[in-house]
């Protein structure tokens, strides 16, 4: 009876050693598997941030070459209108040349028209005192006509 009791201790003692090995180990089993879960989540995150990030670059890229496109066509848009100030500037310059002959043209055909009225006003007086002379002169001729006429009656 001693040796069975033995055995029969030893065989429970070997049964809760084997019972206590099978929970540790599923007791690994299940930490390798949260281990791998917790570690799986990220990876699978890490892949999409990953493509995220790809797509981003292209996206950067695209934008990069439209701004560079804009910078140079407004670089030509600047020069164009800097070249249109210039033209403008040089027609300002010889209208203003222009206007200020104009001004002076003007100023003369003033100073002209002023000077021809008061000729005209001069011309005028003397075409009225050659009226008055010629009037005279026709007078005394009639007079003198009919003086002659008279003295040869």
């Amino acid at each position: 009876a001693v040796v069975s009791t033995q055995s029969t201790g030893g065989l429970k003692g070997l049964e809760d050693k084997r019972l206590e090995k099978a929970t540790e180990m599923s007791t690994i089993n299940e930490g390798e598997r949260a281990m791998e879960e917790a570690v799986r989540k990220p990876k699978e995150e890490l892949e999409i941030v990953e493509v995220e990030l790809v797509q981003l670059r292209e996206r950067v890229g695209s934008h990069q070459k439209k701004i560079t496109r804009l910078l140079h066509s407004l670089g030509n848009d600047v020069e164009n209108c800097r070249k249109y100030a210039n033209k403008l500037s040089e027609r300002k310059g010889s209208a203003g040349s222009d206007l200020s002959e104009l001004t002076g043209r003007i100023e003369t055909c003033q100073e002209e028209y002023q000077h021809l009225k008061m000729k005209k006003k001069t011309l005028e007086n003397e075409l009225m005192q050659l009226k008055g002379e010629l009037s005279s002169s026709e007078s005394r001729k009639a007079v003198v006509s009919t003086q002659s006429t008279g003295s040869s009656r």
